[in-house]
């Protein structure tokens, strides 16, 4: 335990006497060797055997290989920054820093990068936000040593209650209170920091502070076109295995991976939409392969545009599916799952704090070019936190009606909600039906369809 104390004390002395560091990264390293070394005391018995598990996980091929990949990249782009004038060598802690909590954090963000068709853009966008400016200024200035010792094991307390009292209603005071205090130790940061910049101008004004903004934002941009290579290489890899249980004749299988590829090649979201196609209409032959990735563009092309559905049809696909966008319920593509059967659903949106919380959800199904029935459903798996859940689904559902049918709830409607009775309306053409059935832990599910009357 005696070498375990030096070591840390030596690093302690080392990180003080850094130059490369301002007070704030000392101090918060300070911090972390202290919380690391209690962590390891408590858990001295079982220690390995805590992190063995971790360890095994992180040192798996693909991880440790990605890791690898990444790190040659970053390093790459370091001649690159220099042939542009943008290098110099006390840069380094700056480039140190950006990669363990920047690159490879979309490192560990890859299946969001990979089903998120907007997440190229935003990342770039979000880089020359003002925020990304702002949190840059407040960082040049930093207090004393001793004052940042006190300051950041404070700060951080105080962020960790607040998201974990943001959770709980039960906490909703404690939230808020968490909340001005944070206001408060931004106000002092922001007040110092205008104050050095009346005063100490020359300091932010420094050749240096240029490259401690430019270096590492150019680096965050740079690093996007590895990761999107990187997330295409998965897609088309977990899509290629995939395929093998749809085509079974090998020579088709490799003909048709190729022409995936050239049909989509770096387009991998309408990639995957296609490879879960071929569970529909089967593919037998080249002509099918054609077929089925032409069938797909047409779906596409539909997409693009709103079509005028006559009323007594159902409605647009393109419109119910952004029905309830605003209420947190996204659907996915309204696709094909059977031969003319189409679908759509969106993720369930979660209500309450609970293992297992109430949630929420939002159904298409119809066909091709009008969808025949919409439905909302809540699923109550933690009774105690219904009411929260109950309400929400009133306000989704009067919302429903208003775009589906442009009229407000039905008094019977939300009666049969509140009572978990099953009823059935005829409104406009619709046949409307509320019904609910029980859990197993005494929860239960409560769900509205909306679907077209059709004239015989």
């Amino acid at each position: 335990m005696g070498f375990l104390k030096c070591h840390w004390v030596s690093l302690g002395y080392l990180l003080v006497h850094m130059s490369v560091l301002n007070s704030r990264e000392v101090a918060t390293g300070i911090w972390f060797c202290i919380f690391t070394a209690w962590v390891v005391y408590k858990a001295k018995p079982n220690f390995i055997s805590m992190i063995e598990p971790v360890v095994k996980a992180a040192l798996v091929k693909p991880i440790v290989f990605s890791f690898l990949l990444l790190l040659a990249y970053s390093l790459s782009l370091i001649p690159l920054l220099d042939t542009v004038g943008l290098w110099e060598t006390h840069q380094i802690k700056n480039f140190v820093f950006w990669f363990f909590a920047v690159a490879c954090v979309y490192l560990s963000k890859l299946p969001k990068i990979e089903s998120d068709a907007s997440y190229f853009s935003n990342s770039i966008k979000s880089a020359f936000k003002i925020t990304a400016v702002l949190q840059f200024v407040l960082t040049v200035y930093t207090f004393s040593l001793w004052f940042e010792l006190i300051l950041v094991p404070i700060t951080t307390f105080i962020v960790v209650m607040a998201s974990f009292a943001k959770r709980n209603d039960e906490y909703k005071k404690v939230a808020k209170l968490c909340e001005v205090m944070i206001v408060l130790i931004g106000t002092l940061i922001i007040g110092f920091t205008m104050h050095q910049l009346i005063t100490n101008f020359s300091e932010f004004g420094k050749t240096k502070t240029f490259y401690d903004f430019v270096v590492p934002t150019s680096l965050s941009l740079l690093v996007l076109p590895f990761y999107y290579l990187l997330a295409m290489y998965s897609v088309y890899e977990r899509i290629f295995i995939r395929m093998q249980h749809f085509i079974k004749d090998k020579t088709l299988l490799t003909y048709a991976k190729r022409q995936a590829f050239l049909g989509f090649h770096f387009r991998f979201l309408k990639l995957d939409r296609w490879s879960y196609s071929l569970a529909v209409h089967e593919v037998t032959s080249k002509e099918d392969v054609k077929n089925s990735i032409a069938r797909m563009y047409e779906t596409f092309d539909r997409e693009k545009s709103v079509a005028t559905i006559p009323f007594q049809k159902g409605w647009s696909p393109q419109e119910a599916t952004n029905h309830l966008v605003s209420y947190g319920l996204k659907s996915n593509p309204y696709k094909e799952i059977e031969p003319g059967l189409w679908w759509s659903s969106t993720p369930y949106l979660e209500i309450g704090n609970a293992i297992i919380p109430n949630n929420i959800a939002y159904y298409l199904e119809g066909e091709k070019d009008a969808v025949k029935t919409i439905t909302i459903k809540a699923n109550i798996n933690e009774p105690d936190q219904s009411h929260l859940a109950i309400s929400k689904f009133l306000d989704i559902a009067d919302a429903l009606f208003v775009k589906a049918l442009s009229i407000s709830m039905p008094i019977e409607v939300e009666k049969a909600i509140c009572n978990k009775e099953h009823i059935e309306l005829d409104v406009q053409n619709r046949k409307i039906q509320i019904s609910s059935s029980p859990f197993i832990n005494k929860g239960y599910d409560i769900k509205i369809s909306l679907t077209v009357l059709e004239k015989k």
